[in-house]
């Protein structure tokens, strides 16, 4: 058979701390779509750390859109307090991508809350609106523990139809213990290989490269792979990167 491969996508190379993420799925008593809006890149879940707040954005459309992503910061007075925008994201139908914003440590104490919007490129037409996805309350000083400054991932060809997965992910200022999985599915969403490392740590300031061999019973078709990083007991999740990467067996 003729293979295909595609470079796996990059992940998000901010820090990204390893601590209880609260998740809150978006629902639309916060998310206002715009009147003329049409089916596009949406907010479809988002959480906070002690680094701040993580959005996963998912384009739901049956094409490819391009967009500018934007996440503010507001104190109990209503505020803007921090910000940071994403211009040109470029999604493909079904795929997502994480933003993050994170605020300086140095805020005053108090309330404060997070709100999304998405416009068309450079600003271009409001399209969506999702006021107070996540809010908390500042008290005191708060120092992250456990971080990862980068988690990359590659897909090369090594057989017919094998590939090797290979999944890179840096540790911050301070060893990182978890336990990753890498998942391979296929387009109907079943999961067709698997590879999980128990109770790893990575060293301060280290990279650590995990990687999964799929077998050579896969037929043709498009493959997805999915990262999860969890405590090293299992027991509570870490991160999880719905869309790693992709390949082709043609």
């Amino acid at each position: 058979m003729k293979n295909t491969t595609h470079r796996g996508s990059r992940l998000s190379a901010a820090v990204l701390t390893l601590a209880l993420a609260v998740t809150t799925m978006v629902t639309p008593a916060n998310a206002t779509n715009e009147p003329g809006s049409t089916p596009g890149i949406e907010l479809i879940r988002s959480y906070q750390t002690n680094e701040g707040f993580r959005g996963v954005f998912k384009n739901t459309a049956g094409d490819t859109k391009t967009v500018l992503v934007n996440i503010e910061l507001y104190n109990e007075q209503g505020t803007k307090v921090a910000q940071r925008s994403f211009d040109n994201v470029m999604l493909r139908a079904g795929s997502s991508v994480e933003y993050w914003l994170s605020p300086a440590y140095n805020l005053p104490n108090g309330k404060y809350h997070y709100s999304v919007s998405i416009f068309g490129q450079n600003w271009n037409g409001l399209q969506r609106w999702y006021d107070k996805v996540q809010t908390f309350t500042k008290n005191g000083n708060t120092k992250s523990t456990n971080q990862v400054l980068s988690i990359t991932s590659d897909v090369v060809r090594v057989g017919n139809p094998e590939h090797k997965i290979s999944v890179f992910i840096h540790s911050g200022n301070v060893p990182t213990g978890a336990s990753v999985v890498t998942e391979v599915y296929n387009t109907e969403g079943k999961k067709v290989a698997s590879r999980s490392y128990p109770n790893i740590v990575i060293n301060e300031n280290k990279t650590k490269t995990f990687e999964l061999y799929t077998p050579d019973t896969m037929g043709r078709g498009m493959y997805t792979f999915k990262v999860g990083i969890f405590s090293p007991d299992w027991g509570t999740l870490y991160k999880w990167e719905d869309n790693a990467g992709s390949f082709t067996i043609k």
